[in-house]
């Protein structure tokens, strides 16, 4: 299957799993973790990281990708938000062999979307930046209090 975007794959990042664990672990404690400062309820999220490294992309990249993802019909059940993302993770990991995106299955929000893992560096930062995704808008979106809880449930990269 062709894909739109480009058939040459970038230049990626390698880091070992150990990296992108802490990092998704800081985004979700840095918005969720119970504290006196932050009384919100605690997390209980499953992370589970399947490979020994991780391929990481920037911004950028994210960005011309999500450009490019194919849109498809809302079809409640059979081609909704699990499928999606699902779908986003498969796609990304096919065409570039990026593995540093993961689904995630929020059991607070009953909503399912993604989490991505990128290259800070090659945008000038310090590191791995770790954004949410919604695959059914192909958008880059912030954690919140509806479909985004990122809270309790389960992420698999």
């Amino acid at each position: 299957m062709h894909w739109p975007w480009t058939t040459q794959a970038p230049p990626f990042r390698i880091v070992p799993a150990a990296e992108v664990e802490a990092a998704v672990r800081e985004f979700l404690e840095a918005r969720w973790f119970t504290t006196p400062e932050n009384p919100r309820s605690g997390m209980v999220i499953d992370l589970a990281l399947n490979d020994a490294e991780y391929k990481l992309m920037s911004r950028g990249q994210l960005d011309a990708y999500l450009k490019s993802c194919p849109r498809t019909e809302y079809v409640i059940t059979f081609n909704d938000c699990d499928d999606s993302a699902f779908a986003f993770m498969v796609r990304l990991t096919q065409k570039w062999g990026v593995n540093s995106a993961g689904f995630v299955k929020d059991k607070g929000a009953s909503h399912a979307y993604n989490i991505v893992a990128l290259d800070d560096d090659a945008e000038g930062g310090t590191g791995i930046k770790v954004v949410l995704v919604e695959p059914q808008t192909a958008t880059v979106v912030e954690p919140d209090e509806v479909l985004y809880l990122c809270r309790i449930g389960l992420i698999l990269m």
